[in-house]
Protein backbone atom coordinates (compact mmCIF):
# COMPACT_ATOMS: atom_id res chain seq x y z
CA UNK A 1 0.00 0.00 0.00
CA UNK A 2 2.76 2.17 1.06
CA UNK A 3 4.71 1.79 -2.13
CA UNK A 4 1.99 2.30 -4.59
CA UNK A 5 0.44 4.83 -3.16
CA UNK A 6 3.63 7.11 -2.88
CA UNK A 7 4.33 6.06 -6.09
CA UNK A 8 1.21 7.83 -7.32
CA UNK A 9 1.35 10.74 -5.12
CA UNK A 10 4.98 11.91 -6.34
CA UNK A 11 3.61 11.31 -9.59
CA UNK A 12 0.41 13.54 -8.92
CA UNK A 13 2.57 15.91 -7.31
CA UNK A 14 5.06 16.76 -10.28
CA UNK A 15 1.87 17.04 -12.71
CA UNK A 16 0.57 19.84 -10.22
CA UNK A 17 0.99 23.24 -11.62
CA UNK A 18 3.91 25.19 -10.68
CA UNK A 19 3.19 28.53 -8.85
CA UNK A 20 -0.19 26.89 -7.90
CA UNK A 21 -2.00 28.02 -4.84
CA UNK A 22 -0.91 26.46 -1.57
CA UNK A 23 -4.12 26.18 -0.24
CA UNK A 24 -4.03 24.16 2.62
CA UNK A 25 -1.11 26.12 3.88
CA UNK A 26 -3.39 29.26 4.13
CA UNK A 27 -5.53 26.94 6.03
CA UNK A 28 -2.98 25.70 8.76
CA UNK A 29 -1.50 29.50 9.28
CA UNK A 30 -5.20 30.84 10.01
CA UNK A 31 -5.04 27.53 12.13
CA UNK A 32 -1.80 28.64 13.69
CA UNK A 33 -2.24 31.97 14.35
CA UNK A 34 -5.22 30.96 16.91
CA UNK A 35 -2.18 29.84 19.17
CA UNK A 36 0.34 32.12 18.61
CA UNK A 37 0.39 33.57 22.42
CA UNK A 38 -0.17 30.16 23.92
CA UNK A 39 2.45 27.87 25.41
CA UNK A 40 5.07 25.84 23.07
CA UNK A 41 3.73 22.71 24.18
CA UNK A 42 0.15 23.53 23.68
CA UNK A 43 0.73 25.02 20.20
CA UNK A 44 2.73 21.15 19.49
CA UNK A 45 -0.21 19.81 21.25
CA UNK A 46 -2.74 21.44 19.11
CA UNK A 47 -0.98 21.65 15.43
CA UNK A 48 0.91 18.78 15.82
CA UNK A 49 -0.58 16.19 17.98
CA UNK A 50 -4.39 16.76 16.76
CA UNK A 51 -4.18 16.58 13.30
CA UNK A 52 -1.98 13.85 13.92
CA UNK A 53 -4.97 12.14 15.81
CA UNK A 54 -7.31 13.13 13.87
CA UNK A 55 -5.93 11.58 10.46
CA UNK A 56 -5.52 8.35 12.81
CA UNK A 57 -8.96 8.02 13.64
CA UNK A 58 -9.73 8.99 9.55
CA UNK A 59 -7.67 6.42 8.61
CA UNK A 60 -9.11 3.87 10.77
CA UNK A 61 -12.47 4.72 10.32
CA UNK A 62 -12.35 4.37 6.12
CA UNK A 63 -10.46 1.20 6.65
CA UNK A 64 -12.67 -1.48 3.78
CA UNK A 65 -14.85 0.86 2.81
CA UNK A 66 -15.52 1.17 -0.98
CA UNK A 67 -13.38 -2.10 -1.10
CA UNK A 68 -10.75 -0.21 0.45
CA UNK A 69 -10.66 2.75 -1.87
CA UNK A 70 -11.55 5.21 0.41
CA UNK A 71 -8.51 4.28 2.11
CA UNK A 72 -6.39 4.45 -0.91
CA UNK A 73 -7.87 8.09 -1.76
CA UNK A 74 -6.41 9.03 1.57
CA UNK A 75 -3.32 7.64 1.62
CA UNK A 76 -2.81 9.46 -2.13
CA UNK A 77 -4.36 12.84 -0.63
CA UNK A 78 -2.37 13.45 2.29
CA UNK A 79 1.41 12.82 0.52
CA UNK A 80 0.01 15.64 -1.57
CA UNK A 81 -0.20 18.10 0.61
CA UNK A 82 2.49 17.62 2.44
CA UNK A 83 5.09 17.06 -0.40
CA UNK A 84 6.63 19.81 -2.60
CA UNK A 85 6.11 23.56 -2.08
CA UNK A 86 5.10 25.46 -5.31
CA UNK A 87 6.23 28.81 -4.23
CA UNK A 88 9.78 27.59 -4.11
CA UNK A 89 9.62 25.75 -7.35
CA UNK A 90 8.55 28.52 -9.39
CA UNK A 91 11.05 30.71 -7.70
CA UNK A 92 14.19 28.21 -8.51
CA UNK A 93 12.94 28.66 -12.09
CA UNK A 94 12.92 32.61 -11.95
CA UNK A 95 16.64 31.89 -10.14
CA UNK A 96 17.81 29.71 -13.45
CA UNK A 97 16.65 32.36 -15.69
CA UNK A 98 17.79 35.26 -13.53
CA UNK A 99 21.08 32.94 -13.27
CA UNK A 100 21.36 32.70 -17.09
CA UNK A 101 20.87 36.48 -18.17
CA UNK A 102 23.76 37.08 -15.75
CA UNK A 103 21.39 39.27 -12.86
CA UNK A 104 23.13 39.00 -9.62
CA UNK A 105 20.42 40.41 -8.03
CA UNK A 106 17.75 38.68 -8.53
CA UNK A 107 20.21 35.10 -7.74
CA UNK A 108 20.88 36.89 -4.37
CA UNK A 109 16.92 37.98 -3.51
CA UNK A 110 16.14 34.11 -4.56
CA UNK A 111 18.87 33.13 -1.74
CA UNK A 112 17.31 35.52 0.64
CA UNK A 113 13.88 33.54 0.24
CA UNK A 114 15.36 30.12 0.91
CA UNK A 115 17.00 31.94 3.78
CA UNK A 116 13.45 32.56 5.08
CA UNK A 117 12.07 29.01 4.76
CA UNK A 118 15.38 27.95 6.69
CA UNK A 119 15.34 27.91 10.08
CA UNK A 120 18.03 30.13 12.17
CA UNK A 121 20.49 27.87 13.28
CA UNK A 122 21.09 26.70 9.62
CA UNK A 123 24.53 28.04 9.04
CA UNK A 124 25.80 29.36 5.32
CA UNK A 125 29.47 30.51 5.67
CA UNK A 126 29.27 34.57 3.95
CA UNK A 127 32.53 33.20 1.79
CA UNK A 128 30.49 31.02 -0.59
CA UNK A 129 29.10 31.79 -4.05
CA UNK A 130 25.67 32.50 -4.29
CA UNK A 131 25.36 29.28 -6.61
CA UNK A 132 26.87 26.80 -3.96
CA UNK A 133 24.98 28.33 -1.18
CA UNK A 134 21.85 28.34 -2.97
CA UNK A 135 22.67 24.58 -4.17
CA UNK A 136 22.86 23.84 -0.32
CA UNK A 137 20.13 25.73 0.57
CA UNK A 138 18.12 23.64 -1.84
CA UNK A 139 19.32 20.43 -0.59
CA UNK A 140 17.74 21.55 2.49
CA UNK A 141 14.56 22.15 1.63
CA UNK A 142 14.14 18.87 -0.70
CA UNK A 143 15.01 17.30 2.32
CA UNK A 144 12.23 18.72 4.66
CA UNK A 145 9.28 19.11 1.62
CA UNK A 146 10.39 15.22 -0.01
CA UNK A 147 12.53 13.23 1.73
CA UNK A 148 11.69 13.66 5.38
CA UNK A 149 7.89 13.43 4.23
CA UNK A 150 8.67 10.07 2.71
CA UNK A 151 10.46 8.77 6.19
CA UNK A 152 7.27 9.63 8.21
CA UNK A 153 4.70 8.29 5.56
CA UNK A 154 6.16 4.99 4.85
CA UNK A 155 7.03 5.03 8.68
CA UNK A 156 3.44 5.24 10.25
CA UNK A 157 1.15 6.14 6.87
CA UNK A 158 -0.39 9.21 6.80
CA UNK A 159 -0.74 10.01 10.05
CA UNK A 160 3.14 9.88 9.87
CA UNK A 161 3.23 12.29 6.87
CA UNK A 162 0.78 14.35 8.55
CA UNK A 163 2.37 14.45 11.68
CA UNK A 164 5.67 16.00 10.13
CA UNK A 165 4.15 18.31 7.53
CA UNK A 166 2.22 20.07 10.81
CA UNK A 167 5.46 19.97 12.58
CA UNK A 168 6.92 21.46 9.60
CA UNK A 169 4.31 24.10 9.03
CA UNK A 170 4.64 24.93 12.83
CA UNK A 171 8.31 25.69 13.08
CA UNK A 172 7.99 27.67 9.47
CA UNK A 173 4.97 29.85 11.24
CA UNK A 174 6.84 30.85 14.54
CA UNK A 175 10.77 31.32 12.95
CA UNK A 176 9.62 33.52 9.72
CA UNK A 177 5.89 34.84 10.61
CA UNK A 178 6.04 35.24 14.55
CA UNK A 179 9.98 35.86 14.77
CA UNK A 180 9.56 33.83 17.99
CA UNK A 181 10.81 30.53 17.82
CA UNK A 182 10.50 29.38 21.46
CA UNK A 183 13.54 26.85 22.48
CA UNK A 184 11.12 24.10 23.03
CA UNK A 185 9.46 24.31 19.56
CA UNK A 186 13.24 24.53 18.04
CA UNK A 187 14.55 21.51 19.65
CA UNK A 188 11.49 19.71 18.89
CA UNK A 189 12.36 20.08 15.51
CA UNK A 190 16.09 19.29 15.78
CA UNK A 191 15.22 16.26 17.60
CA UNK A 192 12.37 15.28 14.97
CA UNK A 193 14.88 16.32 12.09
CA UNK A 194 18.28 14.21 13.15
CA UNK A 195 17.54 10.65 12.32
CA UNK A 196 16.06 11.52 8.60
CA UNK A 197 18.45 13.88 7.70
CA UNK A 198 21.25 11.32 8.47
CA UNK A 199 19.48 8.78 6.37
CA UNK A 200 19.19 11.52 3.58
CA UNK A 201 22.45 12.65 3.68
CA UNK A 202 23.83 8.91 3.58
CA UNK A 203 21.60 8.20 0.71
CA UNK A 204 23.62 11.31 -0.70
CA UNK A 205 26.83 9.71 -0.16
CA UNK A 206 25.99 7.00 -1.65
CA UNK A 207 25.21 8.07 -5.07
CA UNK A 208 28.01 10.40 -4.90
CA UNK A 209 31.60 10.85 -4.04
CA UNK A 210 31.36 8.26 -1.34
CA UNK A 211 34.63 8.50 -0.13
CA UNK A 212 34.95 12.20 0.89
CA UNK A 213 31.50 12.34 2.20
CA UNK A 214 31.78 9.80 4.46
CA UNK A 215 33.84 11.01 6.99
CA UNK A 216 31.47 14.01 7.19
CA UNK A 217 28.63 12.14 7.58
CA UNK A 218 30.49 9.91 10.65
CA UNK A 219 31.80 12.89 12.06
CA UNK A 220 27.81 14.21 11.92
CA UNK A 221 27.01 11.62 13.90
CA UNK A 222 28.74 12.57 16.91
CA UNK A 223 28.07 16.33 16.52
CA UNK A 224 26.08 18.28 19.06
CA UNK A 225 26.63 21.93 18.34
CA UNK A 226 25.42 22.15 14.31
CA UNK A 227 22.13 22.04 12.52
CA UNK A 228 21.27 19.03 11.23
CA UNK A 229 20.92 21.53 7.96
CA UNK A 230 24.42 22.54 8.04
CA UNK A 231 25.76 18.79 8.17
CA UNK A 232 23.51 17.78 5.33
CA UNK A 233 24.89 20.67 3.34
CA UNK A 234 28.55 19.74 4.24
CA UNK A 235 27.88 16.12 3.38
CA UNK A 236 26.14 17.39 -0.24
CA UNK A 237 29.24 19.65 -1.12
CA UNK A 238 31.28 16.59 -0.07
CA UNK A 239 29.37 13.96 -2.21
CA UNK A 240 29.32 16.40 -5.39
CA UNK A 241 31.86 18.62 -5.89
CA UNK A 242 35.50 18.75 -5.63
CA UNK A 243 37.54 21.83 -3.30
CA UNK A 244 38.57 22.80 -6.40
CA UNK A 245 34.67 23.12 -7.66
CA UNK A 246 33.59 24.65 -5.06
CA UNK A 247 34.99 27.72 -5.61
CA UNK A 248 33.41 28.13 -8.78
CA UNK A 249 32.04 31.18 -10.23
CA UNK A 250 29.19 33.51 -8.47
CA UNK A 251 26.31 32.81 -10.72
CA UNK A 252 26.87 29.13 -12.09
CA UNK A 253 23.70 27.64 -12.68
CA UNK A 254 25.28 24.27 -13.65
CA UNK A 255 26.33 24.15 -9.65
CA UNK A 256 23.23 24.56 -8.62
CA UNK A 257 21.41 22.49 -10.81
CA UNK A 258 24.10 19.50 -9.73
CA UNK A 259 23.17 19.65 -6.37
CA UNK A 260 19.43 19.57 -7.57
CA UNK A 261 20.15 16.62 -9.15
CA UNK A 262 22.16 14.89 -6.66
CA UNK A 263 18.88 15.29 -4.66
CA UNK A 264 16.61 13.48 -6.79
CA UNK A 265 19.39 11.32 -7.17
CA UNK A 266 19.12 10.26 -3.74
CA UNK A 267 14.90 10.08 -3.75
CA UNK A 268 15.59 7.32 -6.11
CA UNK A 269 17.48 5.78 -4.48
CA UNK A 270 15.13 5.97 -1.12
CA UNK A 271 12.39 4.87 -3.01
CA UNK A 272 14.32 1.96 -4.49
CA UNK A 273 15.17 0.96 -0.61
CA UNK A 274 11.37 0.89 -0.15
CA UNK A 275 10.45 -1.33 -3.12
CA UNK A 276 13.08 -3.74 -2.16
CA UNK A 277 11.67 -3.67 1.66
CA UNK A 278 8.10 -3.77 0.13
CA UNK A 279 9.05 -6.61 -2.12
CA UNK A 280 11.18 -8.63 1.63
CA UNK A 281 7.93 -8.45 3.20
CA UNK A 282 9.07 -5.70 5.49
CA UNK A 283 7.37 -3.14 4.27
CA UNK A 284 3.36 -3.27 3.97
Amino acid sequence: MSLISLLLALSLERARRIGASWWWQHVFHWWLQRFDRASAIWQIAMAVVLPTLLIAWLQVSISGLLFGLANLALWIFIPLLTLGCPPIQQGYRDYLRAAASGDEQACSDFNQQLLKQIHPLHQVSEQESIALTTGTQLMWLNYRYYFAVIFFYVLAGPAGAIFYGCSRGLHLHKSTEVQALEPTVNNFMHYLDWLPSRLASLCYLAVGNTSEALPIWLHALRDTKHSNGYWLAKVAVAAELSEQESEHEMLCVATTCRFVSLAKRGIMLAIVIIAILTIAGWLI
